[in-house]
Order: structure tokens, then sequence, then C-alpha cells
């Protein structure tokens, strides 16, 4: 296409994914004030920067421009914008009911705008606002009257589906969130509203734990937020960690005949009599019901999603890889990705008895029967399974230096056995609990955790130098 920079003419390439973006953002009419206003900028794919110009645009060269799409393009596009501004969205007015009382989310063609970084204002970075950056992102804002920035035009496919991201994160979090940082920062006050000389949250978890209890509340808000604080070092170091990642785990039969032992850590919370005959009936339809009712093991089949090795959104919504060592990857991860899923699928058989076994009033099958095992098994998988979540990580792991993520690579599995052991020796010591395993059930039955002791005291001299000083847990209120 030929587009004006100001006052020369100038050949512009623009994807098929970048035109549906452009009739999408041309449907929205505060996202055509911009394009019409200040301009477009075409973003880079495939890791590539993308032009760095913008370009003015007339209704005569949009029209011309959006003339290339084919209906089909143009259909799929509609659709998108449909679940965005309604599905989607949806979501986000349940938050701001909640806390508000008013639908923030009500344009009927939405779709999101990203003004060019270059001629948005920078501003020094507000603590309070990071801590609570769910409620104050970019698209909660209201719109400007005479928008004049220009935007860029990006993937039509990586905006949806960075959108529904978002979206699905803001629903989920930012109650929860903003919950933890109002806790987080009370203090009692006396009558004439002097604060209380012991009744701040912080100055007691500083008391009874010290800074590094603080340090991990304010790091776990930075990551729910997806606020992490970023190192400096070269993404070089990032690359070679992924892809030493990808060397250990991809085409490896070890790998796939360990994914499978994960079943005896679940012992310490369901009776093993529970897991005889697990076997039977072990097979795609049973993965398949899994998934279907538990959100954790679907999320889990998908990858782990900050090791390089797992899918992205994208590729989820299009069932396609983006490149070609995507597709290679996802071929070579099959096997051990299979055998995890068939070490899930027997932890889900054994919740069902036992489901069926201690509630024999429920019906199996109905609602409340499903809503019991999938809080049941995502309570043990969460305890015992090695889950790649913001939640689940341990204080290191959560760190954004190249180095720790690399003194730190696959020490999740460790760190899990660790703990494990760590909670049953100290409840059989009559030590008070820690962490977020210890459990009464684990009292039941400490027996069942000295068949891991060899394997986890070898694995625990390795990933203990990365445990610092030992962390208690803080058990925060749910909404």
């Amino acid at each position: 296409f030929t587009l004006t920079r100001g006052t020369t003419a100038q050949d512009v390439t623009m994807s098929g994914t970048q035109l549906m973006e452009l009739y999408a953002l041309s449907k929205r009419e505060q996202a055509k004030k911009h394009i019409l206003t200040g301009g477009i900028r075409v973003a880079g794919q495939d890791g590539k920067t993308g032009d760095v110009y913008n370009y003015q645009v007339t209704q005569e060269q949009l029209d011309h421009m959006l003339g290339e799409l084919t209906p089909e393009q143009k259909q799929v596009v509609d659709r998108m914008q449909a679940y965005l501004s309604g599905d989607v969205a949806g979501w986000g007015n349940e938050v701001t009911m909640e806390m508000y009382l008013y639908k923030a989310f009500t344009e009927k063609t939405y779709w999101p705008i990203k003004s060019d970084t270059d001629y948005k204002r920078t501003k020094e970075q507000d603590g309070s606002v990071m801590y609570n950056a769910l409620l104050n992102a970019s698209w909660t804002k209201a719109v400007v009257d005479k928008p004049s920035n220009p935007i860029t035009i990006g993937d039509a496919i990586e905006t949806f589906a960075g959108h529904v991201s978002d979206m699905a994160t803001y629903s989920g979090l930012a109650m929860p969130v903003d919950d933890l940082l109002k806790w987080y920062n009370y203090q009692s006050r006396d009558e004439n509203g002097r604060a209380d000389f012991n009744g701040s949250v912080k100055k007691e978890i500083r008391r009874t734990i010290g800074a590094v209890g603080t340090q991990y509340i304010q790091r776990l808000m930075d990551d729910l937020n997806g606020m992490g604080r970023r190192s400096y070092e070269s993404d070089l170091i990032g690359k070679a960690i992924s892809n030493y990642k990808r060397a250990a785990i991809m085409a490896k039969l070890r790998v796939v005949i360990q994914q499978p032992t994960a079943i005896l850590r679940a012992s310490a919370l369901i009776d093993p009599k529970y897991f005889s005959g697990m076997t039977r009936g072990i097979g795609k339809n049973a993965i398949a019901e899994m998934q279907e009712h538990s959100g954790l093991a679907w999320w889990k089949s998908n990858g782990n999603y900050e090791i390089g090795t797992g899918a992205s959104m994208k590729s989820i919504i299009t069932g396609m890889q983006d490149t070609a060592r995507e597709a290679i990857g996802e071929k070579l991860g099959a096997p051990a990705g299979m055998a995890d899923d068939l070490g899930w699928a027997c932890i889900w058989q054994a919740v069902k008895r036992e489901t069926e076994a201690e509630h024999p009033n429920i019906e199996v099958g109905g609602e409340a029967y499903w809503n019991i095992v999938r809080s049941r098994i995502e309570d043990v998988c969460l305890r015992t399974q090695v889950v790649d979540t913001v939640l689940t990580r341990s204080q290191l792991m959560r760190s954004k230096s190249q180095l720790m993520k690399s003194v730190t690579a696959f020490m999740s599995e460790p760190t899990k056995n660790y703990n494990l052991i760590r909670n049953a020796v100290s409840d059989m010591a009559g030590l008070p609990a820690s962490g977020l395993i210890a459990d009464t059930e684990l009292k039941k039955r400490p027996w069942q955790h000295w068949y891991k002791l060899p394997g986890c005291v070898y694995e625990a001299k390795d990933s203990g130098r990365a445990q610092g000083r030992r962390k208690r847990s803080i058990r925060i209120p749910s909404r």
C-alpha cells in the first residue's frame, strides 16, 4: 500500500492479520479517530522490530486497504470483536459492579487500542499503582475526547488472545489483589486517629518473620499484577536457558518414564487404597473428562507458561503453532506430555473413588459430584504436583533474574518433594506446621513419606542452597 509519511509517499507492507486488526479498529469509533487523525505504525512480526515510522491515513486509503480482506476474514474479526464486547466485557463488568456498582465495559464494537509508545508520556513509576496494576490497566481508563496519537497495528489474533488473557486475569485476580493490598496496608488507630504502636500488618510481619516476609508479599503482588520487575541481563541468557530446558526434556525417555512417578506424592493426601486398579479406565476418555471438569488439569496439559516449552494462547486458540520450531517442539514433547496426563488421570480416578466412598448420598455425575471432585483434585495437585503458576512458585522461582532462573531450572519437583518431607518430619516431631502443605492428613499417615526420604534428601541437597532461610506462609482470607 502507498501511504504518506510527512510529505513523502511510502510503500507499506501489511500482513493479512494486520489488515484484520485495522478492520477491527476501524469499527470502533475511538480507534478510527486515532487512525484518521494520528495515523498508524505497522508493528513487526515473528520477533522483528517492524516499521518505526508513522503514516497518515485518509478515509479513501483506509477503504482501499480494508477492501483487500476476504468476507471470511471480516467474519472472523466480527466474531472476535463480538466476543470481546460481549462475554469478555461481561467478565470485567462483574468486577466493576462488585467494587464500584457500575458497568465499565459497555462498548458495542470494542477492540484494544495500542497507542504508539513513542508518543506516550513517560512518568515516574508509582509503587501503589504497580501493586494494583490490574485495576489501573490502560483498558480500564476512560477514553480521551480528541485522540491524536498514532496507534500501532499488530496481529489481530495476538491482540485478541492477549486481551482475553488480560480480562480473565482481571476477572479472577483484581478483587483479591485489591483486598490483599488493603490488608497489607492496614493500620489500627485510636479514637484520635493516631496510629496504634503495634497496629500495623507490615510491622507484625516484619516482627515475626523479618524483612523476607514483606519482600515475599510485595513480590507476590508484583507477579499477580503481571508487573514483575525485570532484570538487566541480556536476552541472550534467557534464550540460552530456554534452549537448555527444551533440550533437556524433548524426546527424552527418562523424562517420559519419570512423569507418572509423581502419583506417589499424591498418596500423601489420598489413601492408597483408592489407587488400587488405578490403570483401569485410564485413557483418552479419562483425560478428556478430567480436563473438561478441571481447569487446573487443562492448564497443566498445555505446558508451563514461562519456561519456553508450553503452548501460547494464540496457538491454543488457532490450533496452529506460530513457527516450525514450535511445531517440532510440540511433536518432541508429546510423549512426556501424554505420560504427565496419564499420571494426573490416575489421580483423577482415585479422587473419584474417594468421593464416591465418602459421599455415598451424592449422585455420581451430578453437578455437586463434579464440584467435590474438582475441588479435591485441584487441592491435591496444588499440594503435591508440579504446576507452573504464579501462586505455586517458590520465592526464588519468582525472581526475574536470569541468574536465579538458571539456578532454579527444573527445581520445582525437588522443591515440592523437599516441602513434603519437611512438613511430614515437622508434624511427626510435633513442631509448628509451616508452609502450604501442612495438613492434618499428613499427620494421620506420616509413614507414607519415609519411602521418599532418600530421594528427597538427595534433591534437597541440590535445591537447599537456593531455598534461603526458612519461610512461613501467611494465609489470607478470601474475599
